[in-house]
């Protein structure tokens, strides 16, 4: 499977939109998808309206319709590995399939690419940069982030690391208001979902080994990896080391996001290492991004651990 799926901010495949063929009536105050399904959107589906499109109709935005027929062409062009499991997530392969035209359509009011990579990235800058605040990171947060990792320097000197710091910390702050940013773009734009379809695939999209695990009444840590990531690599010795203790409270699953990589589409594994934490409700309650020293990871399952014992009493 190739490693754009995870990866790329945008994918820039070619993609077409039917024109609307019927009329529709819009309810007075539809209900967003993100206040129905809070735990199964992560990108730009978040605040489409719910609606009672006709059944061909998978998406609609402006006059334009996103139909069954283009998810199954979507499916057909899934690496056989993924075709399997694939019925189970097909929110995700429409999700993922809508962002470039919603984008392109009614962000940069374009129906096709322009000529040439360079002028697209430009067009995507541009749009960025009118739309989302400046965020950098600076010496303070480096020097915080610093002293509490120590683990991770080495003993290599603040002097030396704080630049590779301030430039790592400032990519997070971008990705997160970026994926923020996309997940808010229904409510500045008539983006329309069927209702129907989105509660059929509400359901299915709970059948794998994360959300089962979420519903046994325990405590949850969940890493997604690869073969390909160095600091995964890093990172698993420590996860069994921790797991290897006895009493450890929680009960842990490691996903291999290239033998499972619509689940973790599901669970918006985007970058990697990443690593999920789960009270015993199954609610996610944190995620961490990158390396962690086993200290530092420890603590994150005891303040996790105590907090329920703490409402208990």
């Amino acid at each position: 499977m190739t490693r754009f799926f995870y990866t790329s901010i945008f994918c820039l495949a070619a993609a077409a939109l039917l024109p609307l063929s019927s009329t529709f009536s819009e309810e007075a105050t539809p209900m967003r998808l993100s206040e129905k399904y809070p735990d199964l959107s992560h990108g730009i589906l978040s605040q489409a309206q719910l609606q009672d499109l006709p059944a061909n109709t998978l998406v609609r935005i402006d006059e334009k319709d996103i139909t069954r027929e283009m998810l199954a062409q979507k499916v057909d062009k899934l690496p056989e590995e993924m075709k399997g499991t694939a019925n189970n997530y097909l929110f995700y392969l429409l999700e993922s399939m809508v962002t470039e035209p919603i984008m392109l359509t009614l962000i940069l009011d374009m129906s096709t690419l322009p000529d040439g990579n360079d002028e697209v990235q430009k067009l995507f800058k541009n749009y960025i940069s009118n739309n989302l605040e400046t965020t950098e990171s600076n010496l303070e947060e480096a020097t915080i982030f610093y002293n509490e990792n120590l683990e991770i320097f080495q003993g290599a000197p603040f002097d030396e690391v704080k630049e590779k710091i301030i430039l790592q910390l400032t990519q997070q702050k971008q990705r997160e208001n970026w994926a923020d940013h996309i997940r808010n773009i229904g409510l500045q734009k008539d983006i329309q979902v069927n209702a129907a379809w989105v509660a059929e695939q509400s359901t299915k999209v709970k059948d794998n080994a994360i959300d089962k695990a979420r519903t046994e009444n325990k405590f949850l840590m969940v890493m997604f990896t690869a073969e390909w990531c160095p600091t995964c690599k890093q990172l698993k010795p420590i996860i069994d080391s921790i797991l290897a203790k006895e009493n450890i409270g929680i009960a842990a699953k490691i996903i291999d996001i290239e033998k499972e990589g619509l689940l973790a589409s599901r669970y918006d594994a985007s970058v990697i290492p990443l690593l999920l934490f789960f009270d015993k409700d199954g609610k996610e309650v944190e995620r961490h991004i990158g390396f962690i020293t086993e200290t530092k990871l420890m603590e994150k399952i005891q303040v996790l651990t105590a907090a329920k014992h703490d409402e208990n009493q």
